[in-house]
This record gives C-alpha cells, sequence and structure tokens, in this order.
C-alpha cells in the first residue's frame, strides 16, 4: 500500500445508505512529500517499523515520530549477491517480529530483494536476491510476505513465484512456480491453509505451498483477498467485491468499493477494511455490502 500520511483512525461509521465517516487525525506527516509509505508493520500497541521510500521508519510512540534506519552501501552485507547499486534499494514493505528483528523486501533495480537485519535495521544481510531476466515473470520486486502465525514460517511472491522460509526469514526456498502473468496477494490461515491470486486464477494450498490446487474464481482482473476463515473469503476485482462461503468453490458480488484499492484485510466473517487510492480507508461491518 502507497500512501504518503500515516493515519490510525479513531472512529468509522456505516449508515445502510450511505458512508458516514468519523473523526481522523494525522499523527505523522514526513518533510519529504514524497517521501511515501510502503508498508507498515507493529509489534504492539507503540512500536513498530514502517517502509518507507527512503528508509525504514522506527517508532515508539504510535507513529508520532520515527527513527530513521536507512539502507546505504556501507551498512548492508551483500551476503555473496551481485547486486544492481544504480538506484539502490526501494522499498515494497516490511515485517517486523520485534524492535530488533526484521525483513525489509522491495528490489535493488528491479531484482527482487529481502533484507534481514537483527539490531533494529541499524545494519542489513540481504537473505535473498535474484537477478532480473528479460521475459522472467518469477524475477520481478517482491510485492508481498505474510507469516501467518508470526513465528518462523513465512511466505512471499514475487512475479508468479512463491517464497517459502521456515526459519523466519534467514533464508528462502522456491515454494512454487506458476504460469500466470504475475501473483497479486497471498494469505494464509496458518502454517498450512492459503490462497494466491493471480489476475485469473485463484489457488489454494494445504501442505504449506508445496502444492496448490486451482479454484473457482470471481472474476477477471482479480487483484486483491483475504480469508477469513477456511470457508468465508473476499477477493477484489476493479472495485467490485466478492465473497465465498465454501472456501472459494462459488463466488457471489456483494458490493462496490467507492475507489480503487490498494489493500484489503477481514478480522472476521464480516467486518473489514480496504485502503484505497489516493487516501482513503473504508470500514465494512455487513460483509462488503455497504
Amino acid at each position: 500500500m502507497r500512501i504518503s500520511l500515516f493515519y490510525f483512525t479513531l472512529v468509522s461509521g456505516l449508515l445502510l445508505s450511505q458512508i458516514t465517516f468519523g473523526q481522523w487525525r494525522g499523527i505523522y506527516q514526513d518533510p519529504d512529500s514524497n517521501n511515501q509509505v510502503n508498508g507498515v508493520s507493529f509489534y504492539n500497541n507503540h512500536e513498530g517499523f514502517v517502509a518507507f521510500d527512503e528508509f525504514a521508519g522506527f517508532t515508539q510512540d504510535s507513529g508520532h515520530t520515527f527513527i530513521h534506519r536507512p539502507v546505504t552501501l556501507n551498512n548492508v552485507d551483500y551476503n555473496g549477491y551481485t547486486v544492481n547499486l544504480t538506484f539502490g534499494f526501494a522499498p515494497g514493505g516490511i515485517k517486523a517480529f520485534n524492535k530488533d528483528t526484521l525483513l525489509f523486501y522491495g528490489d535493488y533495480g528491479l531484482e527482487p530483494s529481502i533484507l534481514r537485519s537483527e539490531n533494529g535495521g541499524l545494519n542489513w544481510k540481504i537473505v535473498y536476491h535474484a537477478d532480473l531476466h528479460a521475459g522472467d515473470m518469477s524475477q520481478q520486486p517482491i510485492k508481498e510476505i505474510v507469516f501467518p502465525q508470526n513465528n518462523v514460517v513465512g511466505y512471499a511472491i514475487n512475479g508468479d513465484r512463491v517464497l517459502r522460509t521456515i526459519d523466519g526469514g534467514k533464508s528462502w526456498q522456491n515454494s512454487w512456480l506458476g504460469t500466470e502473468q504475475g501473483y497479486n496477494d497471498i494469505d494464509f490461515l496458518d502454517s498450512q491453509t492459503g490462497f494466491l491470486v493471480g489476475a485469473n486464477s485463484l489457488l489454494k494450498t494445504t501442505n504449506g505451498g508445496n502444492s496448490w490446487l486451482s479454484m473457482s474464481t470471481a472474476s477477471s482482473a482479480m487483484r486483491l483477498l483475504s480469508f477469513a476463515s477456511n470457508t468465508v473469503g473476499y477477493v477484489i476485482a476493479h472495485r467490485s467485491v466478492y465473497r465465498t462461503n465454501n472456501g472459494g468453490g462459488s463466488w457471489s458480488a456483494v458490493g462496490l468499493l467507492p475507489a480503487d484499492p490498494t489493500a484489503l484485510y477481514f478480522i472476521n466473517d464480516s467486518t473489514g477494511f480496504a485502503s484505497c487510492k489516493p487516501f482513503g480507508i473504508y470500514k465494512t461491518k455487513n460483509a462488503g455490502k455497504v
């Protein structure tokens, strides 16, 4: 998700006929208006990291102030990889396990890369990197990383490839290489059960990503997904919201988002949040209908 401001929502109300916005409070705006936010990862109510364009930002006061943790030429262990340093590291997102251990993911010159730190971002080590090959859809910036149970097992997607780690991101192995023109989103309920969506494909794994089964698609141009349980899940195509009640066996259109979505997360069967361009966050409490 790319936004220029980092917000907390205080109140969000929903009516049957219209969306009623509560009060919002801006808590931080970077002095550089071009220094966008690419991801947020908090490990408690007050502490966490934000993936800015120019650095990883560490906060201890719920996002009011940030300590800069940049990636430079001199604080990276390249771990034997040959890296395109022309444009430096471009962050795509961040995952923080605690104040010391975190993963910073994105690309070096469009070459997918994952960096790991064990001292809060003061120093970094490249733990995954792939050279760019023309026409190879698997070599794209790391788009998403998920750790379903916040332990050592995690998954990442870049292009049509799924990567898996079983040691907290210290090393990554190829888990799946598909035939799509790039996967758009990934979601896991636990370390074994997960879902993967491309523009025209939806897949499910029940064995930790070792194999994936094709499922019924909701629509074409699918971009985002979020499963609240083994049976109830949501997919967004363009701005249309689709819901399944049978684990992806079939889908029904349930609603329409008012703006172009960039991220989706459901906390239970009926309550979910969507971030939308340019600076909107929307909430539903009735399974995406409103």
